[in-house]
């Protein structure tokens, strides 16, 4: 029988960082920590509320590691937009992408895709949040 060594997980790997050594070989973490999908939802909710914008939870998914989409109404007479996170492979950062593109969609076309997420990903979360301006918690700008 062979000695295995187990080594614990380092703090970066439990936060589900990505780790890397230095020339140093000291541990650098490469991706920012990934949050809970539970705490993402609630302090948006919370971001728009202190805006007075509504945000609902449409499908509570999997409080620890569903994936999050916001739906963005800006009315059904400028339409919807969807946004789903990613991460930026150059700084690591979570940054969110319009996977339907830039401009508002029927709502039946972005309840499409997320019902096609969802057959993929059960766990997943959508947010809808209702601003006629467009705006969203997840704004870079």
């Amino acid at each position: 029988m062979r000695n295995h060594k187990v080594f614990p997980a380092s703090r970066a790997q439990r936060l589900g960082s990505s780790v890397s050594r230095d020339e140093h070989n000291e541990e650098v973490s490469v991706t920012e920590p990934r949050l809970k999908a539970g705490i993402i939802v609630q302090a948006a909710i919370r971001q728009a509320s202190a805006r007075g914008i509504s945000a609902t939870v449409v499908r509570h998914g999997d409080d620890d590691a569903g994936q999050v989409f916001v739906v963005v109404n800006r009315g059904r007479d400028i339409g919807f937009v969807l946004l789903a996170p990613t991460r930026d492979y150059d700084s690591g950062k979570m940054v969110w992408r319009r996977p339907l593109g830039e401009h508002p969609l029927p709502e039946y076309e972005v309840d499409a895709h997320i019902e096609k997420e969802r057959r993929i990903d059960p766990d997943l979360w959508v947010l809808e949040i209702e601003a006629r301006d467009g705006w969203h918690p997840f704004d870079e700008g």
